[in-house]
């Protein structure tokens, strides 16, 4: 059974993350890489949160149109580490741009559209 509050926790948690992706963007927009490490890392651990959330609340909700969003938005994730780890973030900013905002938008959507019912009802 889906706790409400932890649903509006959630999706206010989505709001929080994307403005984070934006400042990530803006910070490589100015090269400024490594301002980017603690929000990326701290929006992957939302990122996180969020998905243990539903696994324990709602083991089937978090299957089907969310598991599909959650697996988008990991690979962007694991790329964006993966690009950190091996180039300094050489290719950062066209990841965040062609994967990672992407894939935020369409999980943020999904889960938007699967939870609001939850809140509203």
């Amino acid at each position: 059974m889906l706790d409400k509050t932890v649903v509006q926790n959630i999706l206010e948690l989505l709001g929080t993350m994307e403005e984070a992706f934006a400042y990530t963007r803006d910070k490589l927009e100015a090269l400024e890489i490594e301002a980017t490490t603690g929000v990326l890392h701290d929006t992957m651990e939302a990122f996180l949160t969020i998905e243990n959330s539903l696994l324990f609340m709602s083991p089937d909700l978090a299957a089907g149109r969310i598991k599909q969003a959650t697996d988008k938005l990991r690979d962007a994730f694991s790329l964006i580490v993966q690009n950190y780890e091996e180039e300094r973030g050489y290719k950062a900013l066209e990841i965040v741009r062609t994967s990672l905002e992407p894939a935020f938008r369409y999980w943020k959507q999904t889960l938007e559209e699967e939870l609001r019912p939850y809140v509203v009802s």
